[in-house]
């Protein structure tokens, strides 16, 4: 039993870090694409790496869902 609780931890810390990594990468782009960014890339990738994919979802709302309001930018 509790090598099923080592390797679900495992994947999780894995998948976190895999996760934060990409917001990361994807913030440093926006940030070079935006004027301002409301949050650095340096804080959405700890944010990520502590809050999963909860942190992921309200990333992808602020910067890449289509509710934002400013759309004069081409959708990615």
């Amino acid at each position: 039993m509790e090598y099923i609780v080592l390797a679900f931890g495992l994947i999780s810390f894995f998948v976190h870090v895999g996760l934060a990594i990409a917001v990361l990468a994807d913030a440093k782009k926006i940030g070079t694409d935006r004027q301002s960014m409301e949050i650095g890339p340096m804080l959405w990738g700890w944010a990520t790496l502590i809050g999963g994919i909860v942190a992921v979802g309200i990333y992808w709302f602020i910067y890449h869902s289509n509710l934002r309001s400013d759309r004069n930018e081409p959708p990615r």
